[in-house]
């Protein structure tokens, strides 16, 4: 299996939509090739945004939704002094860096330019959605 994490965008991609384009992650973590990790700052950020009227999901949807995508989720544990991460420009993207490196994450996968700006300074590797799908279409 493939320890991911998913940044808020790549979350929503497979679980707040259901195209064929977009599923295929959700499968990849329900059929257990990958697995997510969650720390609970990411945890708090997916049901901020779920939550986001713009979504137009109801607190029940919200409350499903999150219950089984956490179901598959590794939970990593932050502790007060976190591993040492390149800085991200936005600031509230450092969250995926510090728990990618607190996991050994595989990947950090993700759409965020600012994420992906670090991909030459992180030694987790920094993909997108799109190079994840081929890393597993390659797997046996």
């Amino acid at each position: 299996m493939i320890r991911v994490v998913l940044d808020t965008n790549a979350v929503l991609m497979p679980i707040a939509r259901t195209t064929s384009s977009d599923i295929w992650l959700r499968e990849a973590s329900e059929q257990q090739h990958i697995v997510p990790l969650i720390s609970s700052d990411t945890k708090a950020e997916l049901i901020r945004t779920l939550r986001n009227p713009r979504l137009g999901i109801s607190e029940e949807q919200i409350t499903d939704t999150a219950a089984a995508y956490f179901d598959h989720c590794e939970r990593v544990a932050i502790p007060d002094s976190p591993p040492e991460t390149p800085t991200c420009r936005d600031p509230k993207d450092q969250m995926f860096l510090v728990l990618a490196y607190q996991a050994a994450a595989d990947y950090l996968v993700t759409k965020d330019p600012d994420l992906l700006a670090l991909t030459e300074e992180s030694v987790i590797p920094i993909i997108t959605p799109a190079s994840l799908r081929v890393i597993l279409q390659r797997q046996p």
